[in-house]
């Protein structure tokens, strides 16, 4: 006679879970799912382009290859240098290609980025006797435009014209102009005023015929407009049978003539001025025969 033993129905569910927790009843090593991880680009400011996507999911170990800046990020001001594991790009970096193993965690990676340099054009007034130079506060950035400025605070320099801006004080060299462009290169730039000497004229003074004396010397270079003082006759020229009366611009005497202490305004050539000679007056002296009744009287011509 046979025994039968009856599980009650709450036993066989409980042999049932035991033997699937266990791996048992044929199954073949179903267990739990491992878990995964992420890897998230972020363009950290940049202002145009996008980050590359990884979708892949990385269990913990798995090597994780970093990706390029496939998506041509930019930021104004600056260049891509990797990405970061810190948006302020403190801490581990990595360029394109490179690997890390993945942690237990989700990894963002920040794109650093390096501050571009800069450049600054200064402008000097190079010898100027008055204004101020303009100023330009901009810092270019290599192979930007650089639109020259003017003479906006008005320099003046005695005795020369303000000609534009140069790279060299003395004036050889690049020079430019107000609006004229170029573009910036690896190093701070200097403009100089550029200046060039206004052209001048003398006056010299002629004797015309004196016999004797010296004629006044006027060492002074004037410029177009300036006042010109007529000088004396500090040389005591003389001429027999004339009379010192003033200079002039011709030699014959006609045109305009000075006497000392006049002025005129200096042209736009060199000037002389000629000694002017008033003929001494001249009287005569006539013999008289008086009655006589022959011969001559003598004739003083």
């Amino acid at each position: 006679m046979k025994t039968v033993f009856k599980f009650p129905a709450f036993s066989v569910l409980l042999i049932a879970c035991m033997l699937t927790a266990c791996g048992g009843g044929g199954g073949g090593g179903g267990g739990g799912s491992t878990p995964t991880y992420t890897v998230t680009y972020d363009g950290n400011a940049s202002t145009v382009g996008s980050v590359p996507m990884d979708s892949t999911r990385y269990e913990e170990g798995a090597v994780v290859t970093v990706r390029g800046n496939t998506g041509t990020l930019e930021r104004d001001g600056y260049s891509f240098a990797g990405w970061c594991v810190n948006d302020d790009g403190v801490g581990t970096s990595y360029i394109q290609g490179q690997t890390f193993s993945m942690g237990a965690a989700n990894v963002i990676l920040y794109a650093k980025w390096t501050q571009n340099p800069t450049y600054t054009v200064t402008y000097d007034d190079n010898a100027a006797d008055s204004g101020s130079v303009p100023i330009d506060s901009t810092n270019y950035e290599e192979g930007a435009v650089v639109t020259v400025l003017g003479n906006t605070g008005n320099l003046e320099r005695d005795g020369y014209s303000f000609a534009g801006w140069c790279v060299s004080d003395d004036g050889v060299g690049t020079s430019y102009t107000q609006g004229q462009s170029f573009s910036m290169g690896t190093a701070d730039v200097i403009l100089y005023a550029k200046w060039t000497a206004n052209p001048t004229y003398t006056v010299t003074y002629d004797g015309n015929g004196a016999d004797s004396g010296n004629v006044p010397v006027d060492s002074t270079n004037y410029e177009e407009g300036i006042v010109v003082t007529v000088l004396g006759n500090t040389g005591n020229l003389a001429r027999d049978h004339y009379t010192f009366a003033a200079w002039c611009v011709s030699d014959d005497g006609i045109g305009t003539s000075y006497t000392q202490g006049q002025s005129f305004s200096m042209g736009t050539a060199d000037v002389i001025l000629y000694a002017k000679w008033t003929a001494n007056p001249t009287y005569t002296v006539t013999y008289d025969g008086n009655g006589a009744d022959s011969g001559n009287v003598p004739v003083d011509s």
